[in-house]
């Protein structure tokens, strides 16, 4: 399901990027052929949904893809936003178990492709041989459908621009993932050694995950991590002051560290 998809905090990336061992293949070296890519069980499935849609449906998505791709870096975020944005033709869990598979496909071949047309190609005779192993080939017409569908998508001058962006936000170390800010108050007991309490302090707690491993690093912000941050922060505030109501209604005081 979709929202099971939604709980995670990546991406999973069910095409496998091949290169330089088949005939018809694009080499590594840059020819002409045509590239080929490992497609598993689930992106053949979204692939046969893609070539079901109509062009009022392809246009939709594809219109949807460019309107939000920068927002669409977790799939926490992408349901949030299919969700609150629906489209006509996909229902948000189908559409997130969409993105699931296309989406890390965009971020990682579409920047470093010639143009649309090249990808989708590729795509469409991956799938079928991906079908043929399957047992259950595409017809004529759904291949020519979903080529135009695919092209509809991949070739979308914002998609593939906003695409390229996010590619090169992605050659940072380490990125944003999600941020979390915990607020706390911490008692303070008297000096002269009697358990009560003489005062308090609050104080908050910045929890953020990213893409990295260590524990020790620096993180690229694009505009919507710096909204979503600003957003935590004006939140903690917001606490605090709620915080030190309630210790100064305790009758206790406060420790103030700035």
């Amino acid at each position: 399901m979709g929202a099971a998809i939604a709980d995670h905090k990546t991406w999973v990336n069910f095409f496998g990027y091949r290169c330089g061992s088949k005939g018809l293949l694009r080499t590594c070296e840059g020819s002409k052929f045509v590239q080929f890519f490992n497609v598993q069980s689930k992106a053949l499935n979204m692939l046969r949904g893609v070539a079901r849609l109509n062009a009022a449906g392809a246009a939709e998505l594809a219109n949807f893809l460019a309107e939000n791709l920068e927002k669409l870096q977790t799939p926490t975020e992408a349901y949030r936003i299919v969700s609150e944005k629906p489209l006509k033709a996909v229902d948000p869990d189908t559409a997130v178990l969409w993105f699931n598979n296309l989406l890390p496909f965009i971020y990682e071949v579409l920047p470093s492709a010639v143009d649309g047309d090249e990808v989708a190609t590729g795509l469409v005779h991956s799938a079928q041989a991906a079908a043929k192993a399957d047992g259950n080939e595409f017809t004529g017409s759904a291949l020519k459908k979903l080529r135009a569908n695919l092209l509809t998508i991949l070739d979308n001058a914002t998609v593939r621009i906003k695409a390229k962006a996010m590619r090169l936000l992605a050659t940072h170390e380490r990125a944003l993932s999600q941020c979390e800010i915990f607020s706390d108050i911490r008692p303070v007991f008297k000096t002269d050694g009697k358990i009560e309490v003489e005062s308090a302090v609050v104080y908050h707690t910045l929890r953020i995950e990213h893409t990295g491993s260590d524990d020790t690093f620096s993180i690229a912000l694009d505009s919507h991590d710096l909204k979503r941050l600003k957003k935590a922060v004006e939140r903690a505030i917001e606490k605090e002051s709620a915080l030190s109501t309630f210790i100064a209604g305790a009758g206790i005081g406060e420790i103030k560290l700035s």
